[in-house]
């Protein structure tokens, strides 16, 4: 008997975007900004078919995993994987009902930007929808170490903005870079910052030095 393929996330739509689900109907076409390993947006299709739906995301890899997933799920009649830049949507004006991201808009590198593309490829009186929005930077009670972390992410984050709005490099290259980064990655990217294993003053040091 063979095993069945384990999903390569647990996330669904029932489950993490519930609310979602009162902007969908069947024939519209939506657009999934850093749909990740696809299985939302898998779900999102399956909603609004006979309706398309198209999912990007910066990281070739999950983009991959999401096509290998649809396939193997028998599910990707009605669906498009592809690797795009949240920054720079390459499609027309006007040509989706509904374009939302579920934990995304916090790591966009220009956040103002990103939501104006998605405006703009929207359908007049269709929707952009971002759900999941962390604002990390708001807690109670008061965390005196957690601050300096903050303060050297945000002092890393504007400086990467800086080096791609002066090099016009593409920004999708810094989500990229962040998908990939890990413990002991060498990619310029604080991914240390998030790892249990390394003190925080160093940590902290990472971050700085990044900066340099």
């Amino acid at each position: 008997m063979t095993k069945e393929k384990e999903p390569p996330s647990e996330r669904t739509l029932d489950d993490d975007v519930p609310e979602l689900k009162d902007y969908l109907e069947p024939g519209l076409k939506v657009l999934d900004i850093g749909c990740g390993p696809g299985t939302i947006t898998l779900d999102v299709a399956a909603v609004v078919k006979p309706g398309e739906v198209v999912g990007i995301d910066p990281s070739k890899d999950r983009i991959n995993t999401a096509r290998e997933w649809a396939t193997a799920v028998g599910r990707g009649g009605n669906i498009t994987f592809q690797v795009g830049d949240s920054h720079h949507l390459e499609f027309p004006d006007n040509t989706f009902d509904v374009v939302y991201s579920h934990t995304v808009t916090h790591f966009f590198l220009d956040p103002v930007a990103a939501l104006k593309e998605q405006k703009r490829v929207a359908k007049k009186g269709g929707w952009v929808i971002a759900s999941g929005v962390h604002d990390i930077a708001s807690r109670y009670p008061a965390c005196p170490n957690w601050d300096k972390v903050w303060g050297a992410w945000v002092l890393f984050h504007e400086s990467l903005l800086k080096r791609f709005q002066s090099s016009g490099d593409d920004p999708a290259k810094h989500l990229e870079q962040h998908s990939e980064a890990g413990p002991g990655s060498k990619a310029p990217w604080p991914a240390s910052l998030w790892s249990p294993i390394l003190p925080l003053s160093q940590a902290i040091l990472q971050a700085r030095t990044a900066l340099a």
